[in-house]
This record gives structure tokens, C-alpha cells and sequence, in this order.
């Protein structure tokens, strides 16, 4: 019994409460959710069955008669536990039914199955060894660093601190999860065991039982139904774990910038989706209000609004049926989707993109000068041959004679000195990976509005100098003599004025933050560069 609601009225009619303790059966239950949830099963009311014959049709007509059900029963269900050789499974099917204290019978089939021999191939031994081996090198290697960064001059506190980066992070994750996961499956192939032994142990007897069969199948059906709840609580958690293991292949894409493409995105993204979706889930949950109070009492999935939030998420990807909305009435169906419609699908979504597309345009510029993964690989590939050659010294072992923290300028014969058996090529091609580096790492700030400020500053200044404009040829590479003349006798900001008011006044109207004028004035300043690097005043 349960307290009523109204107990006034209740008193009054001399009316007991009843209700589920187990599940929500106000509306339709999920097959997973009646599969988990576990139901007190009356031992004393329970009724083994050999088979349908003739005899058990009248056993169910006496339960009827015997008022079998009562007001506190919550369900009835009939099990019938199988085995299919071809597969080697046990397949333990129930089918339910549900009484709501509305009075509706809701009708359910579930099954558990599992695989008797879940190592019944040579090869599932092989995939499962292969990948702890992997998760346990994973972890020694983690804890190798952890401890170097620990042992570090700035103390174990802050070593710890500065190793566990987000990315770190993902790798502890990946590890605890994958022996969580061990554990676990350990766990679930000793009860299939348990099971296994149960079957096997069956007589003849047992499958020609005519009275008290619960005394031979009690046990194995109250063991079958234990494994396949223990199996269905650990799947979520057996859902979750790729979903690790996929963030810790973004941490090898993050390695690569043409694959790092999408995390490099949604990270230089994040401020702007954060505050985006601050906006999107106000208006996301209004609507799914207004579903609820709209379509609740005429739509299931709209009932409630922990039902309604993903109902409207589907109507924002366009799984809707709108026939079915308009049972509260055409226009008032029509006016909620379209106004949903056209605020969510069409507008936030757009901006969605918009913010995204923002960002990974300029993600996939920086990213265009990278080497590809196939040059990579074969980058790595002529490594390893050099280093079998003995061609080429590792940079494990060269690191040590830098200084990170030095800001000294160093040069090819700089590398040479302090690594002595290093060939100048191979010193030549640090210099030039460092320096390409460092200039991805570093991209440049300067955009379009702020060359033509510095054109329009410059341009400002140079009203006094019609002589010096007059004696830069902007068409054609300038002389060898107007060039050293102006060298000598004009600072180098004036000369670049003056260039940029001859630009101006040979283009057509207001060239200023046109691309076409962007474009003259670089043509213009690279022919005078190689026209002052061919001259000798330029060294």
C-alpha cells in the first residue's frame, strides 16, 4: 500500500492506494527499462509450466476464477528459456505484462541472450591480449613521463600540474576505462561460466518433469536473468568507452595540422559556441515547453518533458510527423512549426555553421602549408633508413645540448659545434623545420584593414615630396641610378611613401582596401626588392 494523494477522499470511500515501486507506468515503458528494473517476484504465486498442452489451458482458466491477480500485482510474466546449438546461446525470452493503476495493460517481449563459449576462436584470445598489451604500454609510458615532469627543478606539485594537460587527461581516462572495462568483462565471463556449468548439469529428468519443475529450473532462470541484468547495467558503460578511445585518436590527429583540422576548429570556436549555445538552449527548451503543453495529452512522445527534449531535437533534424500535430488543431499545429522551424532549423542552425565555418576557414589556411600525412609517412620512412645507416643522429640525442629557455640566435655551424658528429645537411634541415615551425606556430596578425591603415598613414605624411615621387618608376624595374640616389639621400619610410602616393595616383579612383590595389602595390615593391638586390649600394 501507498499513501494517496486525496487522503480525504480515499477515507471516504474506503479506497486503499496502491502503486509501482519499480517503473512509471503512468505511460508506455521501455523494453530496456522493464528489463532492468527489478520486480519482487511472488515465489508462492509462481506457476512452472511444462509445455502448452491441453491441461494448461485449464490451469490458466483456474487461476481466473481463483482471482490469481490482485490489486497489488504489478505484473505478470511469462519466461520461457531456450537454446540454439547453431550459435551456442541461451536465449531467455519474457513476455511482460504491465498493469497501470489507470487500468491499461501495457504489453512487453524482452530477451537476454548470451554466448555460452565467449572465447570459442583461437583469434579471440589474440585481439584481446593484443589490445591490454597496447593499453599496458600506454600506461607505463604515461607514468614515465609523469615522474620525469615530477622529478623537474620546479617540484613534484608543479611538475604534476604542468603534465596534466587536457590531453594527458584523455590518456588517464583511456587507461582507467580499459581496465574498468577488463574487470567487468571478467566478471560477466564467470557468470556465463556459472550458467554453462548449470545447463550441462541438467538430467533427462529434469526436461520430463510433471510437477514442482521449479526445483530443476528455478535456479538456472534466476541465474540467466542475473547475467543478462549484470549485461545490460554494464553496456551503457561498455557505449562510453569508445567514445574515449576516439577522443584519444583526436590526441594523435592534434600530432598532424591537416588532421587536427576539426579539433583545432571547435577549440579556437569554443568562446563563441559557448555563448551560442547559452542562446540556442533558452530558445531550445521554450520550445520543447510549449510541445509539452501543446501536443502532452494527444502525443506520447510529447507527454512529458523529459520526453519532449529529445522529441524536439528529432523535429529540429526533420523527423517530424506533422499529421499527427495537427490533432490539436491546424493552425495552431502549423504556427508552432513554423515558427520552430524557421527560428531553430533555419536561423540558429545557420549561425551554427556560420561561427564554425568563421574559424575553420583561417584553421585551414594555417594548416595549407603543412606537410601532408603522406609526406609524413614518408618523411618517417627515410628517417628510419638513415638512422639504420647510421646517417643521421636522433634529436633525442641532440636536444640536450640546447637550452629551451635560451634566446641566443644559432646558426647551422652553431648546431655542427655542439653536436660534433652532425653532417651540415642534416643540421641545414633543423634549421629550416625550426624555422618553419616557428612561423606556424607564430602566424602572422597583420589582415587587409591593416595594410590599408598603414598605406593611408604613409600616404598622409608624403604631400611635400612630388620630387621624390617623380623619380620612381612604378612600371618596370626602377634604374640602377634613381635607385642608389634615393638609397642615399631619402630615409627608407619616405621611400616607401613616396612609392605607395605614385601607386595611388597611377590607379583608378579609391583603390584603398580593394584587393586590386593590395595586389599593385606588392607587384611593385617586389620588383624594386629585386631590382635593389641586383644593385651594389644594397649590401
Amino acid at each position: 500500500d501507498m499513501e494517496c494523494v486525496n487522503q480525504a477522499a480515499s477515507e471516504a470511500y474506503d479506497i486503499k492506494c496502491t502503486g509501482s515501486l519499480h517503473i512509471d507506468m503512468s505511460l508506455r515503458p521501455m523494453s530496456w527499462q522493464i528489463a532492468q528494473s527489478a520486480f519482487d517476484e511472488d515465489v508462492e504465486e509462481t506457476i512452472w509450466l511444462n509445455g502448452w498442452r491441453d491441461d494448461t489451458q485449464k490451469l490458466v482458466e483456474t487461476l481466473e476464477t481463483q482471482r490469481w491477480l490482485g490489486p497489488r500485482t504489478d505484473m505478470v510474466k511469462v519466461s520461457m528459456l531456450t537454446y540454439q546449438a547453431d550459435r551456442d546461446m541461451v536465449l531467455l525470452t519474457d513476455v511482460n505484462f504491465l498493469f497501470a493503476r489507470s487500468g491499461h495493460i501495457w504489453k512487453s517481449i524482452t530477451q537476454r541472450v548470451m554466448k555460452l563459449t565467449p572465447y570459442a576462436d583461437f583469434w579471440d584470445y589474440i585481439f584481446d591480449i593484443l589490445f591490454y598489451l597496447q593499453l599496458t604500454w600506454v600506461c607505463v609510458e604515461e607514468v614515465k613521463e609523469m615522474v620525469h615532469n615530477m622529478k623537474s627543478g620546479e617540484g613534484a606539485y608543479k611538475g604534476f600540474v604542468a603534465y596534466m594537460g587536457i590531453w594527458n587527461a584523455v590518456d588517464w581516462f583511456y587507461i582507467l576505462a580499459g581496465y574498468v572495462f577488463l574487470i567487468l568483462w571478467i566478471v560477466r565471463v564467470k557468470e556465463i561460466e556459472h550458467v554453462r556449468d548449470e545447463i550441462l548439469s541438467f538430467d533427462l529428468e529434469a526436461f520430463e518433469c510433471t510437477s514442482d519443475c521449479g526445483a530443476h529450473f528455478s535456479k538456472v532462470f534466476l541465474d540467466v536473468e542475473t547475467a543478462g541484468y549484470f549485461t545490460g547495467s554494464v553496456r551503457v558503460f561498455g557505449a562510453v568507452v569508445p567514445m574515449i578511445f576516439m577522443l584519444r585518436l583526436f590526441k594523435a590527429f592534434s600530432a598532424q595540422p591537416r588532421l587536427a583540422l576539426v579539433t583545432d576548429t571547435l577549440k579556437q570556436a569554443s568562446s563563441n559556441l559557448a555563448h551560442y549555445l547559452v542562446v540556442f538552449t533558452a530558445i531550445f527548451f521554450t520550445y520543447a515547453t510549449m510541445a509539452v503543453a501543446l501536443f502532452g495529452r494527444e502525443i506520447e512522445r510529447f507527454a512529458t518533458l523529459d520526453r519532449a527534449v529529445p522529441s524536439t531535437f528529432r523535429l529540429l533534424m526533420g523527423d517530424f510527423e506533422f499529421q499527427k500535430m495537427e490533432v490539436i488543431g491546424r493552425q495552431y499545429a502549423f504556427l508552432f512549426f513554423f515558427s520552430f522551424m524557421w527560428l531553430l532549423n533555419m536561423v540558429m542552425m545557420s549561425m551554427l555553421i556560420a561561427i564554425i565555418m568563421d574559424v575553420y576557414v583561417d584553421v585551414k589556411a594555417n594548416a595549407a602549408f603543412s606537410h601532408t600525412i603522406w609526406s609524413e609517412a614518408w618523411d618517417i620512412a627515410g628517417r628510419a633508413y638513415l638512422n639504420r645507416k647510421k646517417a643521421r643522429i636522433l634529436l633525442l640525442k641532440i636536444r640536450p645540448a640546447f637550452d629551451a629557455n635560451s634566446e641566443d640566435l644559432l646558426s647551422i655551424s652553431d648546431i655542427m659545434t655542439r653536436v660534433p658528429l652532425i653532417s651540415r645537411k642534416q643540421a641545414a634541415r633543423l634549421m629550416e623545420n625550426a624555422a618553419t615551425r616557428f612561423l606556424n606556430d607564430n602566424p602572422s596578425d597583420i589582415q587587409l584593414d591593416g595594410v590599408k591603415s598603414f598605406v593611408d598613414e604613409i600616404y598622409n605624411t608624403l604631400g611635400s615630396l612630388p620630387e621624390i615621387v617623380s623619380g620612381i618608376p612604378v612600371k618596370g624595374a626602377p634604374s640602377r641610378r634613381n635607385c642608389s640616389k634615393l638609397a642615399e639621400e631619402v630615409p627608407l619610410d619616405q621611400l616607401l611613401a613616396a612609392a605607395s602616393l605614385k601607386l595611388h595616383s597611377n590607379l583608378e579612383s579609391d583603390w584603398l582596401g580593394s584587393k586590386a590595389g593590395i595586389g599593385k602595390l606588392i607587384e611593385s615593391a617586389q620588383l624594386m626588392a629585386k631590382s635593389l638586390d641586383q644593385s651594389p649600394f644594397w649590401s
